[in-house]
């Protein structure tokens, strides 16, 4: 016995050497093995059963996988939506609110009575215009918001709806490989083996391409690129211009 270990560990230790050494000896050890693991015609023709067992598992594999993405792509779509309702909300009090501000600025800059009055609070004319360039800036940021919403809203639904197709694509398919699976156990061979191995490879493709594509996760700063505040260099005379 342990003659016959010490020969099976002699030899492996041959295959190694010989494997690292050798180049044409590797490449035709790779050769051999992808041969042996890869579901080619000649090895379907060989294990048909073997080869749809394996695309079962693989279609099963896969479509857990696109089912978490399409929980993902809609908990994004949700929080995508409801944080477009928010800022539309919002955006229009923003726009009351600086048109408040200007109409206190005219009036206490025509006047020269200083502090402005606004709604009871005395603001310094620093202080006033301060707040009329912030509240500028933010009602400009609900503005690129809104658009950059409906480009992450529309790219989310996309993915989406790429996810489901696949989906149903799997689905069919599956139902398909289940029909060929009890033919073959009936009869040993598989039928249209050509056009059935095709149709596989390109839904595996497709589903792989469209797992890889929806896995990006969208941000509204990556869709801005804004600054976090605006440039105060923004002239402040070009904010009091606009219609009060």
């Amino acid at each position: 016995m342990k003659t016959a270990f010490s020969i099976l560990a002699f030899a492996a230790i041959l295959f190694v050497g010989a494997y690292f050494v050798s180049d044409p000896f590797r490449t035709k050890v790779n050769t051999l093995f992808a041969s042996a693991t890869t579901w080619t015609d000649e090895n379907i023709a060989k294990d048909p059963e073997g080869y749809l067992r394996w695309t079962l598992a693989e279609f099963d594999r896969m479509e857990e996988e696109l089912r978490g993405r399409q929980v993902n792509l809609r908990t994004q779509l949700n929080s995508l939506e409801r944080r477009r309702e928010v800022d539309a909300r919002q955006a229009p009090l923003v726009k009351e609110k600086l048109e408040e501000l200007k109409a206190a600025y005219r009036l206490a800059n025509d006047t020269q009575q200083w502090p402005a009055d606004i709604g009871g609070l005395h603001v310094d004319e620093d202080e006033l215009r301060q707040l009329i360039l912030e509240a500028d800036e933010r009602h400009g940021r609900y503005a690129e918001n809104a658009r950059a919403y409906d480009v992450a809203v529309a790219r989310t639904q996309s993915d989406l709806a790429r996810v489901e197709n696949v989906l149903g694509d799997l689905r069919e398919r599956r139902s398909e490989v289940d029909r060929q699976l009890q033919q073959v156990r009936l009869h040993s061979t598989l039928n249209g083996i050509d056009t059935l191995n095709d149709r596989i490879n390109a839904l595996l493709d497709t589903t792989r391409a469209v797992r890889s594509e929806t896995e990006r996760t969208l941000s509204l700063d990556d869709l801005l690129q804004a600054d976090e505040r605006a440039e105060e260099a923004r002239r402040f005379e070009d904010i009091m211009r606009g219609d009060p």
